[in-house]
């Protein structure tokens, strides 16, 4: 195997990679190059983000499917004759892409060689160079514009009388002064008075100097002409002496270097602009990753010599994802430059913000001594992030997930450092998102199982290794069931049934919740059909959506078929919504919701309660139900906040002819607080569990 052929087990995915792809802001690819020619079996976030797909639309799709036929047809050519010779090879080629944008990639691509040592495909590693090709081209015209310049100067002399004072100057010397040759009789005194007067005093010097035999007359100043116009001058002159060392006169020349100087401050500032560009994100200028790992493994040594602790914060926006899918990136962009302007509020001036990439931000706090110093900051914050952000009509509340790591105690290095507080957010996340968590050791174990649970979770797609449970719903006042909520759970070989809020937060992250959803879907629709038809009375069917499923382009499209696919009556499909996900793009969730209820769908908005309606959006909606969110059911009728609120949410509910759902009903004290206060209808332990099919079948005969 030759040096630069890189060897994997094409039978296996190592998830600890793919966690060190995804920090690497190149794009990485490959490809199969034996079972199919040329079709992408693998890529990192930064290559799904630069092509503008998710991973499931990349994997199993060939170059001329992404690209098109001409660009698809270039990246095949320089496949083979990577594969051909064998050998690692790099390529800097502008591409036009379908969507209108034409880039400058610099591509490495080496072997892909499995443990047997055979050939398997193209690894890929590419880097949009566009900006930086522009920023050297600038700077080239920008030499060449220097270059000219010094090749027609026109050099203007002078002779200067020491004893008389007279003063003569060339033609070229009267028009880079602004004067009309002849008409004007320069002097020394006159001289001086064309030179502003905060650069007299280096002109005098360098005069003094070179009459005094210190050294030769050179210096740079400014003119400024009658007309206000500055010019910048270069002088050089000598001194005659006389036998005696008496200084008699001065000859010397005047060159504008006006262009000069002004090519050389646009060279300083591009020069500027590519450091810039190398150590900030451009989107929101903060700090980039490599700024913020310099700055990173700087404060470690400066808290080591000085025996002190600083904290690393890594910060993930809640739901942003969901802004992306429904709003477009344009609108994205505009929420995490605002979100980062709120947080640069909020640190001190020894402090780093930086922005890694998506919506990660990350902080360096310096100097702690405590974990309040910490908490202080993480306040300031949630405060921050407390008011909505508007753009273009479009309110949004946007939540933290934040992590900290504190060194020395949670790690040495600033790659551990920031693995850790990686981890810690991931657990703040687990525990309801909107709050903070600091390393535990356990966390990175958690990290781990997380990775392979998205594996396993992959796979049980493939397989189909799900099942669907139902919980009745009750009409308390007749103890009849109305209808049935259907729930997801997985059905695995090791763990056994695994609970929906260990892997449906990972499904909803990665994207494989709109292909869960519609399994759930689809075989659920079925399994009421049969019902129906054996003469039972199951009612309405309410199904979770989530709103990744709501806002595909197909999924009208995947829902009519459904329908017709399964012989599901849509009078017998109730589709819930959380109330949170409805507002966070309120005016596109009433198009689409109005498109479903022509269909003849009920619709419910679940977890009411819980998120930040407006009364005006919710009475455009067209939802047919409330579902009062079980975190106010839990407490009543003991606690006056909750039953203040679930009496105020059902006087709500009637008042707009809506139907109203109780869920997480577990005593009797709870049921008969609802019925006295005009809810009926009921979902919870009090009644029924969840249960398979076959269960519900049997409930309902029974």
């Amino acid at each position: 195997m030759q040096d630069n052929q890189i060897e994997i087990d094409s039978h296996k995915k190592n998830s600890i990679h793919d966690i060190v792809l995804n920090t690497i802001p190149d794009l990485v690819f490959y490809k199969d190059y034996v079972n199919y020619d040329g079709i992408y079996i693998g890529c990192n976030k930064a290559f799904e983000a630069f092509v503008g797909k998710p991973k499931e639309m990349i994997v199993g799709h060939d170059d001329i499917e992404l690209f098109g036929e001409e660009t698809g047809s270039f990246f095949r050519r320089k496949d083979r004759e990577m594969l051909e010779s064998g050998i690692s090879r790099t390529n800097e080629e502008w591409v036009d892409y379908p969507d209108g944008r034409r880039v400058l990639l610099s591509t490495l691509k080496t072997p892909l060689i499995d443990r047997e040592k055979r050939l398997i495909g193209v690894l890929g590693i590419s880097r949009d160079i566009t900006q930086m090709y522009q920023v050297h081209q600038q700077l080239k015209e920008s030499k060449e514009s220097l270059d000219k310049a010094q090749r027609i100067a026109h050099l203007g002399s002078w002779e200067w009388d020491i004893e008389t004072g007279a003063l003569k100057w060339s033609d070229e010397v009267f028009r880079i002064f602004g004067e009309i040759p002849r008409s004007y009789a320069p002097t020394y005194e006159a001289f001086k008075s064309y030179i502003p007067r905060e650069d007299i005093e280096k002109v005098e010097r360098a005069i003094t100097n070179a009459l005094e035999n210190i050294g030769p007359y050179l210096v740079v100043h400014r003119v400024v002409r009658k007309n206000g116009e500055m010019r910048y001058v270069q002088e050089t002159g000598e001194v005659t002496f006389d036998n005696s060392g008496k200084p008699v006169s001065m000859i010397g020349t005047v060159l504008d270097i006006t262009e000069r100087v002004e090519i050389e401050e646009k060279l300083k500032r591009q020069t500027e602009e590519m450091e810039y560009l190398a150590y900030h994100d451009a989107l929101t200028g903060l700090s980039n990753r490599p700024l913020f790992l310099d700055r990173l493994n700087h404060a470690i040594k400066t808290a080591t010599r000085n025996g002190k602790k600083i904290a690393v914060l890594f910060i993930d926006l809640d739901r942003f994802k969901e802004i992306n899918d429904s709003l477009g990136h344009r609108h994205g962009d505009e929420v995490l430059r605002e979100v980062g302007d709120r947080l640069k509020r909020c640190v001190r001036d020894s402090d780093t913000l930086a922005r890694l990439g998506g919506d990660e931000f990350t902080m360096i706090l310096e100097n702690i001594h405590e974990n309040t110093d910490v908490l202080d900051i993480i306040n300031k914050m949630m405060v921050e992030m407390h008011q909505p952000i508007t753009i273009e009509m479009h309110t949004f509340y946007i939540t933290l997930s934040i992590g900290i790591s504190i060194y020395p105690d949670d790690g040495g290095t600033a790659d551990t450092l920031l693995k850790h507080a990686d981890a810690a957010m991931y657990k703040a996340k687990e525990e309801g998102r909107n709050t903070y968590q600091f390393y535990a050791e356990e966390m990175t174990e958690k990290a781990f199982e997380r990775i392979v649970m998205e594996t396993s979770l992959r796979q049980a797609l493939e397989h189909e290794d799900f099942v669907v449970y139902y919980q009745p719903q009750i009409d308390a006042s007749t103890g009849k069931p109305f209808g049935m909520e259907s729930l997801i759970r997985w059905k695995h070989g090791n763990m056994g049934l695994v609970s929906p809020a260990r892997f449906i937060p990972l499904a909803e992250e990665t994207g494989l919740i709109v292909e869960m959803d519609r399994w759930l879907m689809r075989r659920a629709m079925r399994e009421l059909k049969g019902w129906y038809e054996e003469g039972l009375n199951p009612g309405v069917l309410s199904m979770n959506l989530s709103m990744k499923q709501l806002r595909s382009k197909d999924f009208l499209d995947v829902l009519r078929a459904m329908i017709e696919e399964t012989g599901c009556k849509a009078e017998w499909i109730s589709l819930e919504i959380t109330e949170s996900q409805v507002m966070i793009n309120p005016e596109l969730s009433i198009d689409v919701l109005r498109q479903i209820s022509a269909l003849g769908i009920q619709l419910a908005i679940d977890d009411f309660g819980t998120g930040y309606s407006s009364l005006s959006y919710l009475k455009r909606l067209p939802i047919d139900k409330l579902k009062i969110d079980r975190s106010f059911i839990k407490d009543v009728p003991f606690d006056s906040d909750d039953t203040a609120i679930v009496s105020a949410i059902i006087a709500l509910a009637k008042s707009m002819h809506l139907e109203i759902i109780a869920e997480g009903v577990e005593s009797t004290e709870q049921r008969d607080f609802l019925l006295a206060n005009g809810c009926s209808k009921i979902q919870g332990y009090l009644y029924a569990k969840p249960m398979p099919a076959e269960n519900m079948r049997n409930f309902l005969k029974n």
